[in-house]
């Protein structure tokens, strides 16, 4: 998986207002058992697809250089992404666990927690 992501990294235009141009787009659908995702510039985009065990569906964005980042510290094997709160991605693989902060505009809502 981290490999697909480096190399949808290049298509993430590098400094972007935009939080959906600087970050990948994750869909989980438990109805098909795929991940989804997506990197766009507005001028392409590519998407990858990763069979998943899927607890629940959903999406949420994540700044691509913190996913890259982020998968290149854990030790590999099966990886657990969710969002638990608007703006907080957590990755857990094996007995490690990271969480981060993403830029957003500050106010915490409650959000339904995705599990991949």
């Amino acid at each position: 998986m981290l490999e697909h992501l480096k190399s949808m990294y290049k298509l993430v235009p590098k400094s972007s207002s935009v939080q959906e141009l600087s970050g990948f787009l994750v869909e989980a659908n438990e109805n098909d058992g795929y991940v989804y995702v997506t990197a766009n510039n507005l001028e392409a985009a590519v998407q990858r697809k990763f069979k998943a065990d899927i607890e629940t569906g959903g999406g949420f964005i994540i700044e691509a250089k913190m996913l890259i980042n982020m998968l290149a510290l854990l030790s590999g094997g099966d990886v657990s992404i969710c969002e638990t709160k608007k703006g907080i991605a957590e990755i857990v693989s094996g007995d490690q666990r990271s969480s981060r902060c993403q830029r957003g505009d500050g106010v915490d809502r409650d959000t339904k927690e995705n599990r991949i």
